[in-house]
């Protein structure tokens, strides 16, 4: 996919004690019809974007922030729980998207999560809100085996840092990401060579970042422990006034197909797609088909 074969530039901006790393993913010259504004999930960063935004600059002026922990954001001060990245959030978007301006966030997995807790504290300020494959409650309030193992491993801080350093030390970085894609996606090898390039890049420099193993830690024992909280999750996403679109694939490893659908019988207002046979990364599994959808899905709740 040639939109994504030459890496967009990053830069920094100091936000709440952090030094977070953003790109500009392009866009109209001027008068863009909103500021999409990408958030990833856990492991993720703003290259997770890369195949999805060439698509929708005609329309939109498309950013991405690494979160704390992730990427090449530089933590300083700040720590990685779904709360303080959601803070972190708030603060870019006051800086960087102006106030007159519409702004639709996307958010994937954990970064769904972030981008709802923002939606539910700040009402006015959205005009949409996409969530793909987002971090919601299980359908059934006891967790599968995997999530409950995950859970135990992570639960005590020390062990999830350990856990976390021997990924980054002991795996390859073109074996870890490829490792990752085949755990999130179920056609790996369809996913563009530039943008997994772009992936395996950003692998290599996170072998120099190990302030990031007890972040990415407790990022994860932050997502788990909000989850957990079932009937405060189900509020957050209750809470939304926004236009929603909900997209999940079918196949999705991580979070189960019956959550999202529980998330959309919960809430028949929302616009729900299932993406079939996929599995937790739309944006790199059908970027056409997901920018399709989102741009026939902003006009039509434009009105």
């Amino acid at each position: 996919m040639s939109a994504a074969a030459e890496a967009p530039t990053g830069t920094y901006v100091e936000l709440l004690g952090a030094r977070v790393h953003w790109v500009e993913l392009g866009g109209p010259a001027a008068a863009p019809e909103a500021i999409c504004l990408f958030v990833h999930g856990l492991g993720g960063s703003g290259v997770n974007f890369e195949a999805l935004a060439p698509l929708l600059t005609s329309r939109f002026r498309c950013l991405a922030p690494d979160l704390v922990g992730f990427g090449r954001t530089q933590a300083g001060t700040r720590r990685a729980s779904v709360r303080d990245n959601t803070e972190l959030l708030a603060a870019f978007i006051e800086q960087m998207v102006p106030a007159a301006m519409p702004l639709l966030l996307v958010g994937n997995s954990m970064g769904g999560l972030i981008a709802a807790r923002y939606a539910e504290a700040h009402p006015d300020r959205l005009a949409g809100l996409v969530l793909l494959d987002p971090a919601v409650p299980p359908q059934r309030p006891v967790p599968g085996p995997g999530t409950l193992a995950a859970v135990g491993l992570y639960s005590v801080p020390a062990l999830g840092t350990i856990i976390a350093r021997a990924r980054r030390r002991w795996r390859a970085p073109e074996a870890s990401v490829w490792d990752t894609l085949r755990l999130c996606t179920t056609a790996p090898e369809q996913i563009s060579p530039e943008v997994v390039a772009r992936h395996v890049e950003l692998a290599h420099d996170r072998i120099a970042r190990p302030e990031q193993d007890p972040l990415y830690s407790e990022a994860l024992r932050s997502t788990f422990g909000v989850l957990a909280r079932r009937r405060e999750a189900d509020a957050t996403y209750d809470d939304i006034t926004a236009p929603v679109l909900l997209v999940h694939g079918t196949h999705d490893r991580l979070v189960a197909f019956s959550s999202a659908l529980r998330m959309a019988r919960r809430h028949p207002g929302w616009r729900f797609r299932p993406l079939s046979g996929r599995g937790h990364l739309a944006m790199l599994e059908a970027p056409g088909w997901l920018a399709q959808e989102i741009i026939e899905w902003w006009h039509t709740s434009r009105g």
